[in-house]
């Protein structure tokens, strides 16, 4: 995606422009020398002189807001650092980059069913979004809704965070980029725990069907016990009445080794004393 590189000495150094730009043309795209320009152009009041001026001021290599070039009208980005020899500004190397490179990655990260990618610079300042104009301000959009999303932004190089946009509840993650700028994931809550809410329902859908089949168990072994026990009282009774007349109803149940077999061999016992 390189559309442009070039290397230019310090003025203040050489007394001139001196230095050397290869760009790609319209033509056939291929890198051909470019003119330097007139020493005029080095003011640091030159907007267009950023790419210079900005990264010799942060003393760092930086990269730069998209920006479209009069030239080829490519929107690019720019990656620029200052050169020094014994703390002395050499001059400032930088590569054009096609941004669309960068645009076409985040617009197609799709996530969930309608979750999106979005891509701001330092300031918050939107470069990549489906919701909102490119130049928009994350912390001034919608009266100023969206700042708590800034103030996490500003104090956590990455997070989640909830908030509510247009009605609908959502979940943005965000990290902070080496070069500056904040990759964001913007979700709606209803997506994130759809499948939260389909195995909550499932759980309590089987919850409910072993509540049933345990139910089911219980009135079976209950009234299995209430027989043997009827049983039992109807022998009790007979045997308080005195009639010792043999009765066979209840030798099934001396075999068993709960307490219905011990009550049962009991009263057993007690009428062929």
């Amino acid at each position: 995606g390189a559309m442009g590189s070039y290397f230019y000495f310090a003025p203040e150094l050489t007394g001139g422009v001196y230095g050397a730009w290869y760009s790609k043309t319209k033509t056939n795209g291929d890198f051909e020398a470019q003119p330097l320009g007139d020493l005029d152009i080095f003011d640091p009041t030159n907007e267009d002189m950023n790419w210079y001026y900005k990264p010799i001021e942060a003393h760092k290599g930086i990269w730069l807001d998209p920006y479209v070039d009069d030239v080829l009208n490519i929107k690019m980005i720019s990656y620029v650092v200052p050169m020094y020899k014994n703390n002395i500004l050499i001059g400032v190397v930088g590569m054009d980059i096609d941004f669309s490179y960068f645009s076409k990655t985040v617009s197609e990260t799709k996530v969930y069913d309608t979750g999106y990618a979005s891509l701001y610079n330092e300031k918050y300042d939107v470069l990549v979004s489906q919701t909102l104009n490119e130049g928009d301000n994350l912390a001034e959009v919608d009266n100023g809704s969206l700042k708590v999303i800034t103030e996490h932004m500003s104090e956590n190089s990455s997070n989640v965070v909830t908030y509510k946009y247009n009605g609908e509840n959502k979940i943005l993650s965000y990290a902070h980029l080496s070069n500056g700028n904040i990759l964001s994931i913007n979700v709606p809550e209803k997506e994130v725990l759809k499948e939260q809410k389909q195995l909550t329902m499932i759980s309590i859908g089987t919850i409910i069907l072993c509540m049933i089949i345990c139910s089911i168990i219980a009135l079976f072994i209950g009234k299995f016990m209430a027989r043997n026990i009827t049983k039992l009282s109807e022998i009790v009774d007979k045997t308080s009445k005195l009639d010792l007349t043999r009765d066979k109803s209840i030798r099934n149940l001396l075999e068993y080794k709960d307490e219905v077999g011990y009550m049962a061999n009991a009263v057993y016992n007690m009428r062929h004393i």
